[in-house]
């Protein structure tokens, strides 16, 4: 029983190799020394992992809200439109010109010879300032003119020609001033008369009261009976005598008054018909003023304002013109602009004002010219068209991070990136990590 206890079993597992030699083959993989390549290659992938975690550190990834954008100014560009039909006959200025306000850029046709009608409203202007200045001595030497290519204008001007030539007819042949003269100098003269009657008056009334107290003395006398009653008669017609000058002077006194009254009445008449000829003379002329100002809108295009003339589309003399067609721009040196957008009601609740904004236009790549910066002003309270209105300032103005101008056109647009929150890449890898994790 023993032998057989000792016997291995026929069920037992295989026989295995010795373990010695096993040992010595592990020991040999342990304890090799690894190539120099397998050593780098362990530092330069822990390296490479601690430049990629640095980078997703370093690296800043802003969340976004894209939003289209339509740029506005304060002191927008001023659109010049032709006011008529017709042809461009004469191009005053050159695209990019430096134009003050109320400079003439371009003629429209018309009947009338542009020059003459510019020049004959100057003209207009000088003899207004005459009249409106009291100087209207001075109306015959400044003179109407000749002007013979009126045109549309000519039947105002033979209005005004007329009144202003019944004026000077007055004027020049003196009629007015004379006859004014010769009644002041009449008045001055009568005034002067009425002095003379005046102290002449006083003189009777002298005369008269010392006959009255001889008087009152002979009359006392014939009541005593010293003189004789003829005597006292005698004395009584001498008084009536002293009193007649007086009366007479009183009522020279009186037609002298009437008369100055009269010249007097008769001057207020001579001003009232010269103010009359005066009045429709500035009638004649305002009327004719606003007839030229009239034309000039028509047919001559003008600066709205100054600053930088654009042509709306390519311009050239005898080129035909439509009724309110768009043919210059005038935009101020001074201009500021801004941004509009409409922010969706799913991303307000990111937006703030004061946010960074990054603003890419239309017609202006961004790998070539860059971005424009801006800065987010104002927000809506109230939804409108299913958004909110906002407000984008551009502190540099229209220029790129490039340092690129952007020209102003009516109605640019661009793409405005509201830059919501500046997270680092690794922030938002771990935030997706997590949002992944907790679906």
């Amino acid at each position: 029983m023993p032998e057989h206890a000792l016997e291995p079993s026929s069920t037992s597992l295989p026989p295995s190799l010795p373990l010695p030699e096993q040992s010595e083959e592990i020991q040999d993989i342990i304890t090799a020394v690894p190539a120099w390549i397998v050593r780098w290659g362990i530092t330069l992938y822990f390296f490479l992992l601690a430049a990629v975690v640095a980078g997703t550190w370093l690296i800043h990834y802003p969340d976004l809200v894209e939003v289209p954008l339509q740029l506005t100014s304060v002191n927008a560009p001023k659109a010049v439109n032709a006011k008529t039909d017709g042809k461009l006959v004469k191009l005053l200025i050159a695209e990019g010109a430096q134009v003050q306000a109320g400079q003439e850029l371009a003629f429209i046709e018309s009947t009338a010879d542009h020059a003459q009608v510019l020049d004959f409203a100057q003209r207009l202007e000088q003899l207004h300032d005459l009249l409106v200045g009291g100087q209207e001595a001075r109306l015959p030497a400044a003179g109407l003119g000749e002007y013979t290519k009126l045109g549309e204008i000519q039947a105002a001007y033979q209005t005004f020609e007329q009144a202003y030539t019944q004026y000077l007819a007055y004027q020049r042949n003196g009629y007015f001033p004379q006859k004014r003269r010769i009644l002041v100098r009449e008045i001055a003269d009568l005034q002067a008369l009425n002095r003379n009657l005046t102290d002449q008056k006083q003189l009777y009334e002298r005369d008269f009261a010392l006959a009255r107290s001889e008087y009152a003395t002979q009359q006392e006398l014939s009541r005593q009976r010293v003189i004789a009653p003829a005597d006292f008669r005698k004395e009584e017609s001498r008084l009536l005598t002293k009193q007649l000058p007086v009366k007479q002077a009183e009522s020279t006194i009186y037609q002298n008054y009437m008369l100055q009254t009269a010249k007097q009445k008769e001057l207020l008449e001579l001003d009232k018909i010269s103010g009359e000829q005066r009045g429709l003379l500035v009638q004649a002329l305002n009327t004719l003023r606003s007839t030229v100002a009239n034309w000039k809108t028509r047919y001559v295009l003008v600066a709205p304002t100054g600053g930088r003339v654009y042509f709306s589309a390519i311009l050239e003399e005898k080129q035909t013109l439509a009724a309110n067609q768009e043919v210059f721009y005038v935009a101020p040196t001074t201009a500021a602009y801004y941004g509009e957008a409409v922010l969706p009601l799913s991303s307000v609740g990111k937006v703030k004002v004061g946010q960074e904004v990054i603003l890419k236009f239309a017609g202006y790549p961004f790998e070539e010219f860059g971005a424009v910066p801006g800065r987010l002003t104002y927000i809506s309270q109230i939804p409108k068209d299913n958004g909110f209105l906002a407000k984008v300032s551009l502190p540099q103005g229209l220029v790129t991070t490039y340092g690129k101008p952007i020209g102003y056109r009516k109605g640019i647009s661009a793409s405005a990136a509201i830059v919501t929150e500046d997270a680092r890449l690794i922030e938002k890898i771990f935030y997706n990590f997590k949002r992944a994790l907790s679906r």
